[in-house]
């Protein structure tokens, strides 16, 4: 798993809102809503960059839910990088299209392991770069992969991270501390798709109640994304 404890800059987009993370306990954090015919108008943020150093380059997290998420399974075909982002590009272009433009960050896996992948659509680092004010994007990624970069989990056996964020529930499958699978689930969900069913499922795949871990919610006695990624 990406490891990248480096204190940064963090601009965290859900679908509606933004949310500029403090770079420490004197810095509040700051939010607003995210308006635009593409939803990129970032109303407020010169708020948050008042705050930053001209000089600093800002860490852009993406919400689970605001971005495609994929996994594939592991083929003997794949022998080198060139393969497996060629496997990749095959993956996006026949879920999205051809033609899609959408940027695609791969998560490298161990020999064996299933090769699970981000995409966003075009245009969006640069449409949030050019509101920066200077400051440059040093990453783009998604949230729950980030968060777990900061609690990184046990290094042997299977786990399942779940992340409830303000716009949808995320689950993280892992073996051995790599990623093997990835679900997404609505925060109003309905029969298979609501959280206690899908839960009581999930309990039977990983009966061991360790084995299930909240990294994220959105109640109130828990911690946020926000607060894991500050």
């Amino acid at each position: 798993m990406l490891r990248d404890r480096m204190k940064r800059a963090t601009l965290y987009l859900t679908r509606t809102r933004w949310h500029g993370l403090p770079l420490g306990a004197d810095n509040a954090m700051v939010q607003g809503n995210r308006s635009g015919a593409d939803g990129l108008d970032l109303e407020g943020l010169d708020v948050w960059l008042a705050t930053l150093s001209r000089r600093q380059s800002i860490r852009v997290l993406l919400s689970a839910a605001s971005v495609p998420l994929a996994c594939t399974p592991w083929t003997v075909s794949i022998a080198s990088a060139t393969a497996l982002r060629r496997q990749a590009a095959q993956l996006w272009e026949a879920q999205l299209g051809s033609g899609h433009g959408h940027e695609i960050r791969l998560h490298w896996p161990r020999h064996g392991m299933p090769l699970v992948s981000v995409a966003w659509p075009p245009g969006v680092r640069m449409r949030v770069a050019s509101q920066l004010q200077g400051r440059s994007i040093s990453v783009m990624t998604s949230s729950v992969f980030a968060a777990v970069a900061t609690d990184p989990p046990p290094p042997s056996g299977r786990i399942l991270l779940l992340a409830g964020e303000d716009d949808g529930y995320c689950a993280l499958h892992l073996q051995d501390g790599e990623p093997v699978g990835i679900e997404r689930l609505p925060l109003q969900g309905s029969g298979l798709d609501a959280i206690p069913v899908w839960m009581r499922r999930k309990r039977l795949d990983y009966p061991d109640p360790a084995a299930i871990r909240w990294i994220a919610a959105t109640d109130a006695a828990a911690r946020s994304m926000c607060e894991v990624l500050t």
